[in-house]
């Protein structure tokens, strides 16, 4: 599992994000897409080599994502 490089959790109606994707180091992907996500936690993406996030078609807000990501995303 620690050297999955991605991950696909689309559409399965998560409301948050599961505790044990922090401990995938070597996660660069990961598809959120299609769930009912309405935050994103900050320790989740904070020392991550994650390249791509798909977050498309959640509940989330511009409130609702942590400095780290919308600083990447600028």
């Amino acid at each position: 599992w620690c050297a999955m490089q991605e991950l696909d959790l689309s559409g399965r109606d998560l409301s948050s994000i599961p505790s044990g994707i922090i401990r995938l180091k070597n996660l660069t992907s990961l598809n959120l897409s299609r769930n009912n996500l309405q935050f994103i936690t900050t320790y989740f993406v904070g020392g991550s080599k994650l390249q791509h996030l798909s977050l498309a078609d959640n509940q989330l807000t511009n409130t609702s994502l942590p400095y780290i990501l919308t600083n990447k995303l600028e």
